[in-house]
Formats: structure tokens, sequence, C-alpha cells
């Protein structure tokens, strides 16, 4: 029974960090694929072409999520959708701050025309300047990403070691299930702690 409850405990918490991985992933790639995605907007508009020609254009030269986002955005205006609404459950979907100040500047254009063609260019010149910013954080938070891993992996490392080598010795450890909790709750704390020092937006 206490295999099993560490089973289950161990599965019920691996599921909430699987689904963050992939929406963190989903995100990430999102807003990789926004800087090209703006500019081939503009190359279009700039042509001569429409808004939704131009969305389009990018539901079909963009793969993953975010031509699946603009292919689903221009489905719901040819349903007859307001855009405004569209743009807002896009904005919604993704959660990404780029996304929310580009639908915030169509619908400023919508209201009060301009050149929205520039307009794409800045927004996807602003969007690599923080892709590279973000780039550097990382490169220099790397070290401490890296000790909070191994601050994380290396009790369970030496605890399995120790179920090899003398596993009567490590076997006492089991019988102090307060101690371990208690071990786990701080571990998890310096965790969270090292990740709210070394992750942060630019």
């Amino acid at each position: 029974p206490p295999a099993g409850a560490a089973g289950a405990a161990i599965g019920a918490a691996a599921l909430p960090v699987f689904a963050h991985h992939r929406r963190t992933a989903r995100r990430e790639k999102i807003l990789s694929q926004l800087p090209a995605a703006f500019g081939l907007m503009a190359r279009v508009i700039r042509t001569g072409h429409s808004v939704p020609q131009a969305m389009q254009a990018v539901a079909e030269a963009f793969d993953g999520p975010l031509g699946a986002e603009f292919a689903r955005c221009q489905g719901q205006q040819n349903l007859g959708i307001r855009p405004e609404v569209t743009f807002h459950e896009m904005a919604k979907r993704t959660g990404i701050l780029e996304v929310q100040i580009f639908v915030t500047a169509m619908l400023i254009q919508r209201q009060t025309g301009g050149n929205l063609s520039d307009m794409l260019d800045r927004l996807a010149g602003l969007i690599r300047d923080r892709l590279k910013v973000r780039r550097q954080v990382r490169t220099l938070t790397a070290e401490g990403r890296l000790q909070g891993l191994t601050l994380l992996v290396l009790p369970v490392l030496v605890f399995a070691a120790l179920m090899v080598i003398n596993r009567r010795y490590a076997e006492v450890l089991l019988d102090h299930p307060s101690l371990l909790a208690g071990t786990a709750g701080v571990m998890g704390v310096g965790v969270l702690w090292i990740r709210q020092i070394v992750n942060f937006d630019p």
C-alpha cells in the first residue's frame, strides 16, 4: 500500500507538470513564429490585399499552433462573427502579451485607420528584439536553473544508490514518513524560490 500510494501521488503530480510543459512549449512556438507571421501580413497588405487575405496567408504558410489559430480566427469571421470578438478570443486562447498587443493594434486600426503594414513591421521588429533579450537572459541564468535541477535530483539519486549499496541502512529512512514529507516540502520551496529568481519576462 505505501508503494501504491507513492505511485499514485507521483502520477497525480506528473499530470499538471506535463500539462504545464506542453502549454509552455506551445506558447514558445507561437511566440517564435509571430515575427515572420507579422512580416508576411505586412507584405501581403502592402501589395494591396485585405486583412482577411493576409490572415489567410498566415494560416496557409505556417504550421503548428499559430497557423491553426489564424485559421480558426478567419473561419469564425467567415461564419459571421465580428472580428473584434474573434481577435479577443484568439488573444485569450494564446495568453501571449504580443498577441494581445497585435489584437489591440488591429482593433485600433479598424476604428481610426492608419498604415497597418508599417505597424506590423514595427511589431515584428519589437518581438524579435524581445526574443533576443530572452535568449540572452536564459543564457545568463542557465547556471541557476542547473543548480535548482541538481538540488532536486541529487537527493533522489543518493537514496537510490543507497538502496542498492546498503538497503537495510536506506530503509530506515522509510520508517519516518513525516521526515520524508518535510524534506519534500522544503525541496519544493527551494525549487520554486530558485525558479522565481531565474525566470522573469524581460
